[in-house]
């Protein structure tokens, strides 16, 4: 009998530090729960700043494609222009001639 006292109070034993582990573990599931929470609301924070400043460069991009354009256009009146101005002297000096 005293062998099997001894097993039942080991095995007593046993369940009571389990039985405290599982309250422990029970005890921190709320603070396990806040910082996933908080977790989630960070990532969707950051999600948010990432698709705001991808619109951001996409407009950007548009603007600099915009102003590309305009440079070209540009340059394409002032060839003209210049065609045409150099056009305009060599005809003035053939009359002269």
């Amino acid at each position: 009998m005293g062998i099997f006292f001894l097993v039942l109070t080991g095995f007593d034993r046993e369940i009571s530090s389990n039985r405290d582990r599982a309250m422990e573990a029970l005890r921190n599931i709320d603070d396990i729960q806040n910082k996933i929470d908080e977790a989630n609301n960070k990532t969707a924070v950051a999600q948010n700043a990432l698709g705001t400043a991808q619109s951001i460069a996409i407009q950007a991009n548009d603007k600099a494609q915009q102003a590309r354009n305009i440079a070209e256009g540009i340059q394409t009146v002032r060839g003209r222009m210049r065609c045409a101005q150099s056009l305009s002297v060599g005809s003035e000096s053939q009359l002269a001639s």
